[in-house]
């Protein structure tokens, strides 16, 4: 069916539906952006005197994910592998575009509303 075939209804339910798909998107933008600053800010903390009970909190939260099958083995040995490194490398990997994921499955989510 040509653009011209479709009546005004058909019409205005699909900008309706492309309207909300926009509003999806743009959500979700800003809920990785927000989590993206999250993980900066915990890139900065590593730098601190809490590194060392942070890396060790986060590691045991891989542990229960593991121990529970709370979360896929993918994320968790990522984490493991990203909680590793040696920090420059470890923020690098966190605030990767491909790391968003990742983010979204933060062994630093009891932080999140601390920070």
């Amino acid at each position: 069916m040509e653009n011209n075939e479709y009546t005004k209804e058909e019409l205005a339910r699909r900008e309706k539906i492309l309207a909300e798909r926009r509003e999806a998107r743009k959500e979700k933008l800003l809920k990785d952006q927000q989590i993206l600053e999250f993980h900066a800010k915990i890139g900065h903390m590593m730098e601190g005197p809490e590194a060392r009970e942070l890396k060790e909190k986060a590691l045991e939260i891989c542990d229960i994910w593991e121990k529970k099958k709370i979360c896929s083995a993918y994320y968790i040995n990522a984490w493991r592998r990203i909680l590793s490194m040696p920090l420059k490398n470890m923020r690098k990997a966190m605030l990767s575009e491909k790391s968003i994921g990742f983010r979204q499955n933060s062994p630093f989510f009891w932080l999140y509303r601390k920070i």
